[in-house]
């Protein structure tokens, strides 16, 4: 599992300590997986942006639906990835 991966289920349980990471799947959506209301969502958003200081804007949180799309997504804000253009970020469809 990759330090991002680690920083993102660090800030899920910081919100949601009953979540086992066992039982998330990477690929889908998480707030399918786990009962996040909006305000767990942004306040686990925030606790991802204290953990890696990466700055995650409204405009791009819709995008954010996976775990994979997290960690993807914060590696590029971070300069930690050469993930394929238009994957993720502004243009991205999904």
């Amino acid at each position: 599992m990759s330090g991002m991966t680690e920083h993102i289920f660090a800030a899920l349980q910081s919100v949601a300590p009953e979540v086992d990471r066992a039982d998330i799947d990477a690929q889908q959506p998480l707030r399918d997986q786990v009962d996040l209301d909006s305000m767990d969502w942004m306040t686990f958003l925030a606790e991802l942006q204290a953990r890696t200081g990466a700055q995650i804007p409204a405009r791009d949180t819709h995008r954010l639906r996976s775990i994979d799309d997290l960690s993807e997504y914060l590696a590029r804000q971070l300069g930690e990835s050469t993930a394929p253009i238009g994957t993720i970020g502004p243009g991205a469809r999904g």
